[in-house]
């Protein structure tokens, strides 16, 4: 460290190049209103004479204007594309949830055929069970659904 100087003065350098790098990468960013209104100014003070201010005006609305109608257009055909992305993905889950659902009633079918290869019946499934639980059939080892003391269903209102 003989020149502390010349190394800081190195360091300050790099550290300005790199700066410069990011920002010419970040350059596409939109210029701010007040940029903006500048630029309308120069570019209607060239076609118009100032002197005439409502020929002045009309052109910095009309430059307004098509500054709006641009940004709006920017932004529907953001939401667009946003919508059809969301769409690709829902139908992409749903796809993926019927194959899931064929996949599940093929090896269900072939339970079955199985267990009727063999003479045996398929065990009904929990919601089978379910079903004729609430809707008065008994399911061997449940209850029948009335309750000891009063006899009426548990399931109604008293």
């Amino acid at each position: 460290m003989r020149y502390p100087f010349a190394f800081l003065a190195t360091a300050f350098v790099l550290l300005a190049f790199a700066g410069d790098a990011v920002l010419a990468q970040t350059a596409s960013v939109t210029p701010s209103k007040r940029v903006q209104l500048q630029q309308d100014n120069d570019e209607c003070a060239k076609q118009v004479d100032r002197k005439r201010v409502d020929l002045f005006a009309e052109c910095m609305n009309k430059k307004q204007d098509e500054r709006k109608a641009a940004a709006r257009q920017k932004k529907a055909e953001e939401k667009a594309a946003r919508k059809q992305h969301s769409i690709e993905r829902f139908n992409t889950a749903m796809q993926a949830h019927r194959e899931a659902n064929l996949k599940k009633l093929e090896h269900e079918k072939a339970e079955r055929a199985k267990m009727a290869g063999k003479g045996t019946e398929a065990p009904p499934r929990e919601a089978d069970a379910l079903h004729r639980e609430l809707h008065g059939q008994p399911v061997a080892g449940r209850s029948s659904g009335l309750s000891p003391r009063s006899g009426h269903d548990r399931h109604s209102p008293p």
